[in-house]
C-alpha cells in the first residue's frame, strides 16, 4: 500500500547511504496499481519533516490511479505496436516466401496437385512442360476416375489409399494416350494432413524414349557381340576380361568362365606379351600378336583395340576385335620359302634371269645375286642392247 516517512533521518526503516539528497526529510509514495498489478510508485517528498499525513495519501491516490492507467495504456500501446510490427514483418516475409516459392514452382517442369481425402482435386497447377489431360479449372472438384483412363485411375486410387493408410510417400508411374501422342508420367504423393495430400506430377516421356533407345542399342550391341564371326573381348581399365563372345572362345578353345577376370597376358605368347600392355594416350590401335590356345597351339591374330570412354551408366573399358590370321601367316611363310628356293636356283644358272613388271620395271634380277653376271656382256645379243648391272626397280627401255 501507500507509505509515509515522517522523518527520513530518524526513521528506522531507512538506511542512509549518502545517495539521498540532504534536503529530503519526509516523503509519501502511492502505488500505481491496475487491478492487482503494481506498475510503479508515485512519489512526493519535502525538505521538512512531518510534511505529509494520511490525508496526503487520500488526496494523492486519484493521481496515482490516473498515472497507473496512463502507464498501463503506454505499455499496451508499445505491446500492440510491437505485435503489429512483428505481424508486418511476418506478412512481408510470408509474401516474399510465397513469391519465391511460386517462382520456383513456375520454373519447375512438374505439375502440382492438391487433393482431399476422397481424391477430389482442390487445386491444380500445370507447368511449361507438364500439361494435364484436361484444363486446370476443369479438374477442380473431380476425382481420378473422372479424368484418367480406367486402368490408370484404378492403380492411382490404390496408391492414394495406401498413402493415407500408411502415411508413407507413394510413387506411381503410368502411360497415357493423349490424342495421337503417348506420354509417360510419374506421380509422387505426400500426405499433408488427415484430409489433404500434395501430388507432384512429372512428364518423363523424353527420359523413357531415351531409355528405350538405349535398350535398343544395348540389344543390338549384344546381338552383334554374340553372333559376330570375329572374336570380341571386353577388358576393363585394370586390364582384365569382363566379357568374351562365342567366337573368341572357339578361336582359343577356352570356356568363358576360364577367361573372365583374367588378363590377356595370361594367354599371350611371351614374346608378344608387351603388346598387351595398356595403350596410354591412344584411343585405338591395331597389332599382330600370338595367342596360346587351351591346347598350347600358337595362334596368330590381328587385334583391333578401341578404348571406350567412361559414361554415367558404366565405367571406361576396351573392346578388342580378334581375327585369326594363322592361315595367312602360314601362306606368307610358304611364299617366302618358295621365293628363297627360286632365287637360290636362279642365281646358280649361267644365264641372266629377270622378272619384269608390265611397264618393264625390274622386279628380280639374277645380276644382283651374282656379280659375275652383272658385268658380263654375253647376253647383249639376246637382249638386243647392252644392260649391265640392272637393278631391281630400274625400268628397261623397249
Amino acid at each position: 500500500g501507500a507509505l509515509i516517512v515522517a522523518d527520513a533521518d530518524t526513521d528506522p526503516r531507512l538506511e542512509y547511504d549518502g545517495a539521498r539528497g540532504d534536503w529530503i526529510r519526509s516523503f509519501v509514495t502511492n502505488p500505481l496499481r491496475v487491478s492487482t498489478v503494481v506498475l510503479g510508485w508515485l512519489w512526493l517528498d519535502a525538505a521538512t519533516p512531518n510534511a505529509f499525513t494520511k490525508a496526503s495519501i487520500v488526496r494523492l491516490q486519484p493521481f496515482a490511479d490516473a498515472a497507473a492507467i496512463a502507464v498501463r495504456n503506454t505499455q499496451l500501446y508499445q505491446l500492440v505496436k510491437h505485435e503489429l510490427q512483428q505481424r508486418t514483418h511476418m506478412q512481408t516475409a510470408l509474401q516474399r516466401s510465397e513469391r519465391d516459392l511460386r517462382g520456383l514452382i513456375d520454373a519447375l517442369p512438374d505439375g502440382f496437385l492438391r487433393l482431399d481425402r476422397q481424391g477430389r482435386y482442390l487445386e491444380a497447377r500445370a507447368s511449361h512442360v507438364f500439361r494435364p489431360v484436361v484444363s486446370e479449372d476443369a479438374m477442380i472438384g473431380k476425382t481420378f476416375e473422372d479424368i484418367l483412363p480406367e486402368t490408370v485411375a484404378t492403380s492411382m486410387r490404390k496408391s492414394y489409399e495406401t498413402l493415407f493408410q500408411t502415411g508413407e510417400m507413394q510413387t506411381y508411374e503410368y502411360r497415357l494416350q493423349i490424342a495421337e501422342e503417348v506420354r509417360y508420367r510419374v506421380s509422387l504423393w505426400v500426405k499433408l494432413n488427415d484430409n489433404e495430400s500434395l501430388g507432384v506430377i512429372r512428364d518423363i516421356t523424353e527420359q523413357k524414349l531415351a531409355e528405350e533407345k538405349l535398350q535398343q542399342r544395348e540389344s543390338l550391341f549384344r546381338s552383334l557381340f554374340e553372333h559376330s564371326s570375329l572374336g570380341i573381348a571386353l577388358i576393363d581399365i585394370q586390364g582384365l576380361f569382363t566379357d568374351v563372345n562365342h567366337a573368341f572362345c572357339m578361336l582359343l578353345g577356352y570356356n568363358k568362365a576360364d577367361l573372365l577376370g583374367r588378363s590377356p597376358v595370361d594367354i599371350t605368347h611371351p614374346d608378344d606379351a608387351i603388346l598387351t600392355l595398356p595403350f596410354a594416350d591412344k584411343t585405338s590401335y591395331q597389332i599382330e600378336k600370338r595367342f596360346i590356345s587351351s591346347t598350347g597351339e600358337i595362334i596368330w591374330t590381328l587385334v583391333n583395340a578401341t578404348k571406350i570412354p567412361q559414361m554415367v551408366s558404366r565405367p571406361a573399358y576396351i573392346i578388342k576385335h580378334v581375327q585369326d590370321i594363322s592361315e595367312q601367316k602360314r601362306l606368307d611363310q610358304a611364299l617366302q620359302s618358295s621365293q628363297a628356293r627360286l632365287e637360290s636356283v636362279v642365281t646358280t644358272m649361267p644365264d641372266l634371269v629377270m622378272t619384269l613388271a608390265a611397264d618393264n620395271t625390274v622386279i628380280f634380277s639374277s645380276a644382283q645375286q651374282d656379280d659375275h653376271v652383272s658385268s658380263d656382256t654375253q647376253f647383249q645379243d639376246k637382249l638386243g642392247y647392252y644392260a649391265p648391272q640392272q637393278q631391281v626397280g630400274d625400268q628397261l627401255s623397249s
